[in-house]
């Protein structure tokens, strides 16, 4: 099982870091006072749903409680089909 690491950020986030305090002309000092938020969006596909348990579990050890605001969210979807994906031998595991 392996993992895809993007780098994201939602609409929302987009659209509240458009500043309309900035200098007509900004100095990179000003563009860079902001606070900046690294997103990740993670994708996997996993052989069954005790495996989709175990990673909801971790991901609330690590992010907390998904149910409150700010924490992110995690989402299952049936995958039909999948080209390039490839079993290991147990030793290369």
């Amino acid at each position: 099982m392996g993992i895809t690491i993007l780098e994201s950020t939602g609409l929302r986030r987009m659209q509240a870091a458009i500043r309309d305090d900035l200098p007509l002309m900004p100095s990179l000092r000003d563009l860079l006072a902001g606070q900046e938020t690294h997103h990740r969006t993670l994708f996997s596909v996993v052989p069954d749903d005790a495996t989709v348990d175990r990673i909801f579990a971790a991901t609330e050890r690590v992010v907390g409680d998904l149910s409150q605001p700010n924490t992110g969210f995690l989402f299952v979807v049936p995958v039909s089909r999948v080209l390039g994906l490839q079993k290991q031998s147990p030793a290369k595991r």
